[in-house]
């Protein structure tokens, strides 16, 4: 998925298998930010997606959106959070 105009993209095929899940996510997600500017980082982001892999499509989504605004603890964010979980059964 391309969303800046002028970049670059590669396009390519990948097949997802019977049990795998796919997490499509912007920066926003990974760079939000608590009180102290640290930000929630891909590790975060990883570890709470393999503690729900079992889990429905939207409970692992809807278990990202806890944990970053959790980690945010309502701090603004400069950026969005835009986030797409794929699981084929």
């Amino acid at each position: 998925l391309g969303i800046l105009p002028g970049f670059e993209y590669q396009d390519g095929i990948a097949e997802m298998r019977a049990g795998d899940t796919l997490l499509v996510f912007t920066d926003g997600i990974t760079d939000a930010t608590n009180n102290t500017e640290e930000l929630f980082g891909a590790a975060r982001l990883e570890r709470v997606v393999r503690e729900r892999l079992a889990s429905s499509a939207d409970d692992i989504a809807q278990a990202i959106i806890d944990a970053v605004n959790a980690h945010a603890g309502g701090e603004p964010q400069f950026d969005d959070l835009t986030l797409m979980v794929v699981k084929r059964p």
